[in-house]
This record gives structure tokens, sequence and C-alpha cells, in this order.
């Protein structure tokens, strides 16, 4: 049997392509508008000019999926398995130790009402440099020195939620500590109170 589309005239054929091609792609330089209007409730601001790579927070992890403030002590075995050990501080808040690559210095994790409230840990990614994190996060908003090593300098961003210990000039990051976070002031009050601002190796 002859199909239909056999006995439909060639020009024809070519004439609706053409008009389905022209119908199809904008003209040149001029962008088509989208007529799909957004959620009522979306939390995107149209007025905005800010881009979509600006959109995204950069956040610093001292353990990956450890978030303080928001990971509870469930998702920490989910994530780690058990402690090695554990101990209790005088507010009666939990202390978690892991196991890190110096035995003397654990990864610890401080838990109130059972929610993570501070992660530190020693830096095994060595991709991570002081380079790196002033790059992302730009310049700390204090520099004090610091009892882990000789040469050592503690870069503090509390308002971001993390400081760390790192030598300045190869820029090698060795310990980070992440918490919920807070004012340069009330750092200093609270968590820095200990915070050596002379050189502690010059006697």
């Amino acid at each position: 049997m002859t199909s239909i589309y056999n006995k439909v005239p060639m020009l024809f054929l070519l004439i609706v392509l053409i008009l389905l091609t022209s119908c199809t792609k904008p003209p040149i330089g001029e962008i088509p508008v989208s007529t799909t209007q957004p959620p009522v409730d979306s939390q995107i601001d149209n007025t905005s000019t800010t881009g979509p790579e600006e959109l995204v927070k950069e956040v610093f992890t001292c353990l990956p999926g450890i978030v303080p403030g928001k990971t509870s002590r469930a998702e920490i075995t989910q994530l780690m398995g058990e402690p090695v050990s554990s101990d209790l501080a005088e507010d009666g808040s939990d202390i978690l130790f892991y196991p890190s690559a110096v035995e003397e210095v654990p990864d610890t994790i401080l838990i109130r009402q059972d929610i993570v409230e501070i992660a530190s840990a020693l830096n095994r990614d060595i991709s991570v440099d002081l380079a790196s994190i002033q790059e992302k996060f730009g310049e700390p908003e204090q520099i004090t020195y610091s009892y882990f090593s000789q040469g050592t300098y503690t870069y503090l961003y509390p308002q971001k939620g993390f400081t760390l210990v790192a030598e300045p000039e190869g820029g090698q990051v060795y310990w980070s500590e992440c918490f919920i976070s807070m004012s340069l002031e009330d750092y200093l009050a609270r968590l820095g109170s200990s915070l050596p601002f002379e050189d502690p190796y010059i006697r």
C-alpha cells in the first residue's frame, strides 16, 4: 500500500519545515521571555541583581556533615559511629572523643541538649590551607598567638562560626574549631577567653 506521506508534494514539506523553524528560534540577539510565574511563596527576590553564585553561603565544616546548632546526637552516630570515649562537662554537656591522625589530639564534639554546639578537629585535608580559607571567607576578624605549636597563630572567624590554627608562612592549617556563630566580643569572652595575646614560646 502506498503511504499517505508519499502523496504530499516535497515543496509543501519544505515550506512546513521552514515555518516551524522560524517559529521555534528567536531572532538573533533577542532573548525569549518566560511566561512561567514564580510561586507565590517564593523566597527569591526578583528585584535583586545578585547572581546565583552569590546566593550560596559558604559554610566551613570542621568534621564532614557535622553542623553546630543543627546536627543531633543520633545523626553524629550515623555519620561517625560511637565515640572512643566521652566525658561530662561542668555544665552537664556531653563531650565525645573520636580518633584523629594524632592519638593525643582527638577530634572532639560537645553536645548540649542533644544538639552539637562545638566541633573541633585536626585538619586532614591538605587542600584546606590558609590561602583557600581567606579566598572563600575573607580576612579573619582577629589573629592571636596559639598554644598549638611554636610559630602557629589562631585565625578567628566567629561571625562565620569557626576558628583555625595555622602557620602563616607555609599556610598549613593544623586544627579547626566550629561553633554556633557569634560576635567577636562574645567569642573572646567565652570560647576564646584563654587565647594568648603574647607569644607563649618566648620567655
